[in-house]
This record gives structure tokens, C-alpha cells and sequence, in this order.
């Protein structure tokens, strides 16, 4: 494999931060039924057809990440969340919340001004405290993690948090 340019990647990175798609619907859509993605791509590349094909015979559903640019990421981060909220266990939401806040002191070994980000993980802060309450009224509906993470501004802060 060739070596690949650092420059030429960090300019492929700016890009990807850059883009901006025009496209409609919510940046986290609804679990949909896995069926509803096979009849999509039955016309497709074959390598599609078998792919959503193996993806149904693990999986009973999906949901539509907007190609933002920040799908990839936002899509683990919902991902991280959606775990927290199912598993409904109030220890492991609690140290995760420990775990994250933790870093703070990491980035400030690192030399990096957490007060100018702090601001920015307030919208984690508030996910991880939405998701508490949840758990504790044993209430694991996606609705909390979806008003927020299809929030553009706050869904942006909590993908950026992570990313830091």
C-alpha cells in the first residue's frame, strides 16, 4: 500500500468538516424495519443485495444517518448513547458520565484550554443527565436521545466533544 500524503489527508479532512449536504429529513431518522433497506437495494450492485441481505439476517432494523459529513461520527455517538439508554443500568450510566468528565484533566495535561470546549460539552452534560432520568423512570424510549441528536447545533457540540 503507498504511502499516503499527511497533507493530502488533513486536506481530505477539511473537506469532509466542510461539507455541507442539502438533504431533507432529520439527521437521525426512526428505526425502520430491516426489510424496508433489503427492498431498497434489491436493485442495486449485487454486492448490495448480498450485503443488506447478510445485514437482515443479523439485524431487525436500522435507521437513516444524514450523509452530513459527520454521519460517521454521528452515528457512533447515537449509537454510544442508545447502548447507555437500553442497557438502563443507573452504575454504568453514572461512570461512563465519571468517565467522560475525566478527560477533562487529560486535555488540560495536554495543554489544551478546556474552558474555550467547555462550553461546547454542555449539550453531553445534558444528554447524560436526560439519559439518568430515563433510567431511573426505567423509561428506555429513543425519544430523549432523538430531540437532542437531531438538534443540528447540539447534535454538532456532542459529535465535536467526541471528536476531541
Amino acid at each position: 500500500m503507498a504511502d499516503t500524503d499527511p497533507s493530502e489527508m488533513e486536506r481530505f479532512q477539511q473537506l469532509s468538516d466542510q461539507y455541507q449536504a442539502d438533504m431533507p429529513g432529520p439527521l437521525i431518522g426512526q428505526k425502520l424495519p430491516m426489510d424496508v433497506l433489503v427492498t431498497e437495494y434489491a436493485q442495486a450492485d449485487p454486492t448490495f443485495v448480498v450485503k443488506t441481505a447478510g445485514l437482515a439476517a443479523t439485524h431487525s432494523a436500522y435507521r437513516h444517518i444524514k450523509g452530513d459529513g459527520q454521519c460517521g461520527w454521528r452515528s457512533t455517538v447515537f449509537g454510544y448513547f442508545e447502548t447507555l439508554l437500553q442497557l438502563g443500568d443507573m452504575q454504568i450510566v453514572m461512570q461512563e458520565t465519571v468517565r467522560l468528565r475525566s478527560f477533562e484533566e487529560t486535555m488540560r495535561m495536554a495543554g489544551i484550554d478546556y474552558e474555550i470546549l467547555s462550553v461546547m460539552f454542555d449539550d453531553t452534560w445534558e444528554l447524560l443527565e436526560d439519559i439518568q432520568k430515563a433510567v431511573e423512570r426505567q423509561d428506555k424510549s429513543e425519544d430523549v436521545l432523538l430531540n437532542i441528536l437531531n438538534d443540528e447545533n447540539r447534535s454538532n457540540s456532542i459529535v465535536y466533544h467526541f471528536k476531541v
